[in-house]
């Protein structure tokens, strides 16, 4: 397992954030991404588990994207809310031979990023929508 800590921010409107990270199989099916909002009362987590070979989404909690990248890369991309408010640190593990023997290999990882998503302002009909 590959961990790290982040600070989720501080006001509850901006603590959506997105992991990314670029992956090409070696000898690994079975992947497992994570982000939990930890440090509260109430944990709060999303995972993703895909077949690194395939591309293919085995089981997923929260938003989600794969999208083929040049070179034979992949790029999966999670997105976790921290509703908590006592829910200080983002942990975000990327499990790469997870699982049962026959499930576990190896993976190159690459291009890792974490960010807050700001959503843009929901505008009603009275804002020039009709």
């Amino acid at each position: 397992m590959i961990y790290q800590y982040f600070p989720p921010e501080r006001a509850l409107a901006d603590r959506t954030h997105q992991f990314s990270v670029r992956i090409k199989p070696l000898s690994s099916n079975y992947l497992g991404v994570v982000m939990v909002c930890v440090g509260g009362a109430k944990p709060e987590s999303v995972v993703m588990f895909v077949n690194p070979e395939t591309t293919g989404v085995i089981a997923v909690s929260g938003n989600r994207e794969v999208r083929d990248e040049p070179g034979g890369w992949t790029r999966l991309t999670l997105t976790a809310t921290c509703t908590e408010p006592g829910n200080d640190r983002l942990q975000v593990m990327l499990y790469p031979k997870h699982g049962t023997p026959e499930h576990r290999g190896a993976i190159l990882f690459g291009g890792g990023e974490v960010g807050r998503v700001i959503a843009a302002p929901v505008r009603t009909s009275g804002q020039g929508l009709n």
